[in-house]
């Protein structure tokens, strides 16, 4: 049985049928975040269960429905547009950064339609054992149901047949992933009237003012760089001082390592370790001068602008010189630029973004907050169909 929820919009009055009442799978995910708040999943670091109940916040779940649909209003007949949810959703999520899954998954239940998962096949598979967890966990109720009767998360090799069944079957596709295999899954047959999402391999960068270059900044770049390194989509590859001079940049790389330990309290496993090592062996021997962060926990290496000569899954690059060079070096395939700047609205700001390829200009500290607008594509509201009102 649905049900019916009026937002009113700027420019219209839309009525969104779903299969639950909203503030009914609300409290549900109210209910869970209390039990997660007491406990920590074995198969979860701190950091990501911590991200995990901060997402689960009523408000900010309640947020999703009035950010894309309009504030709620009461019942009417009167609407132009009426919205439901497409049937089948496939998803396919990537080997690295598997917190994907279980945030996209959680937004996917607010619309409670029939989900197919592919996880990595050689990757901690965070969605099932999250998903397992929570059909244990969950209060009796419409998202109790959802995860037991229409979640489906399995594990397999891109060359595997069920890639096919998942394309055909779904009204919607969302792939995350590498540039090659969103292509191979785009060429799968799939129906005329579904859509796709393919969100492929993208970087990110922070930009800071010199004097913003302070200790806030620099913890809160350790804090987003520590989490997935260079794995990260929305982790910086570089931090780039915009008109700093290379004493600046020394400066704040020295700052990074001495909010490093307080910022990063768990070490890094030995592999990881050792790698950073040899990255900082293999730049010295370039004549790139480097700051140990941490216990070989992380490597940065200062260096004017322009494109690393060697790459460790925890090395980021301080590097420092012009506006016009920052923008000039920025990658091709750029999405989020982290922000550490004391006047961001700066019409000369907004052209040098306008000149780049990203699509997400945030605070250094919201990198990782994903939402239902992702590389610029409104992926979430467009899991909907739309219907025109005329009376």
């Amino acid at each position: 049985m649905s049900e019916l929820h009026w937002f009113d919009a700027t420019t219209s009055r839309v009525v969104v049928q779903l299969p639950h009442s909203i503030e009914e799978i609300l409290a549900d995910w109210h209910v869970i975040r209390l039990r997660m708040i007491r406990q920590v999943h074995p198969d979860f670091t701190r950091s990501e269960w911590a991200y995990l109940i901060q997402f689960l916040d009523r408000d900010r779940l309640r947020s999703i429905f009035t950010g894309t649909f309009g504030n709620s209003s009461a019942a009417t007949a009167c609407a132009d547009r009426l919205l439901a949810p497409r049937q089948r959703i496939a998803l396919w999520l990537p080997n690295n950064v598997s917190l994907l899954g279980p945030l996209t998954l959680i937004l996917l239940s607010l619309i409670g339609s029939d989900i197919r998962v592919k996880t990595g096949s050689r990757s901690r598979d965070l969605s099932a054992s999250l998903f397992q967890w929570l059909g244990r966990e969950c209060p009796a109720g419409k998202l109790r149901q959802w995860l037991l009767g229409s979640l489906e998360i399995e594990s397999f090799n891109r060359t595997d047949k069920r890639n096919a069944d998942m394309a055909l079957w779904a009204g919607a596709r969302i792939f995350f992933g590498g540039d090659s295999a969103a292509r191979a899954i785009e060429n799968l047959e799939h129906p005329i009237d579904s859509i796709g999402f393919y969100f492929s391999h993208k970087v990110s960068e922070c930009w800071i003012d010199p004097e913003s270059a302070n200790e806030a900044t620099a913890m809160n770049l350790a804090k987003v760089f520590w989490i997935y390194g260079q794995a990260g989509c929305t982790s910086p590859k570089r931090a780039f001082l915009m008109g700093g001079t290379q004493q600046q940049a020394t400066a704040f790389a020295q700052l990074l390592g001495e909010v490093w330990t307080r910022a990063v309290p768990e070490r890094q496993p030995r592999n990881v370790a050792s790698e950073t090592f040899m990255a900082s062996q293999w730049a010295s021997a370039n004549g790139l001068n480097t700051m140990p962060l941490g216990q070989n926990s992380a490597l940065a290496i200062l260096c004017s602008p322009g494109t690393l000569p060697l790459e460790a899954h925890m090395t980021i690059a301080i590097q420092y010189g012009t506006p016009d060079q920052a923008v000039k070096t920025a990658p091709a395939n750029l999405q989020t630029i982290g922000h550490a700047m004391v006047d961001t609205s700066n019409p000369a700001r907004l052209a040098m973004l306008s000149s780049t390829n990203a699509v997400r200009f945030v605070p250094i500290a919201s990198m990782h907050d994903f939402g239902p607008i992702w590389d610029g594509q409104s992926w979430w509201r467009n899991l909907f169909t739309t219907k025109i009102l005329g009376f």
